[in-house]
């Protein structure tokens, strides 16, 4: 079962973060390959977690990378643009993802609605 003793949204350390992109962009950046010319070059990174935002600064840089869907049943938010989280905790994830792994081709899947996996059965519909 995953679950978060925290509040998400009220746990924040801009500067750290901060700090840590500018070493990343300074120091490690320029040494990894440019982005394939074909798509299907890329590296595949699937991450479920409580969705996507599409509203965000970072994922809507980056839409032609994402691809989403909700596994929560009873929702059919299966593409970006109406994709859902009402926790920003899978937004975050994926914002730094797409950051950090310029080449990958990211898969978001929606597993979970809050702080806590309501059932493992939506995880089982990824298989």
């Amino acid at each position: 079962m995953v679950s978060h003793n925290s509040n998400i949204a009220n746990f924040r350390r801009p500067a750290r973060a901060d700090e840590w992109f500018d070493l990343y962009r300074n120091e490690v950046a320029h040494l990894l390959p440019d982005p394939p010319a074909v798509k299907t070059d890329r590296v595949k990174v699937a991450l479920f977690d409580t969705g996507l935002d599409p509203t965000d600064a970072v994922i809507r840089r980056h839409l032609g990378r994402i691809t989403y869907k909700s596994f929560v049943p009873g929702e059919e938010y299966h593409t970006v643009k109406n994709a859902k989280d009402d926790n920003g905790h899978g937004t975050h994830c994926a914002a730094l993802l797409l950051k950090v792994a310029k080449t990958a081709e990211v898969f978001i899947g929606r597993v979970t609605t809050g702080k806590q996996l309501e059932s493992s059965e939506y995880i089982s519909q990824v298989c």
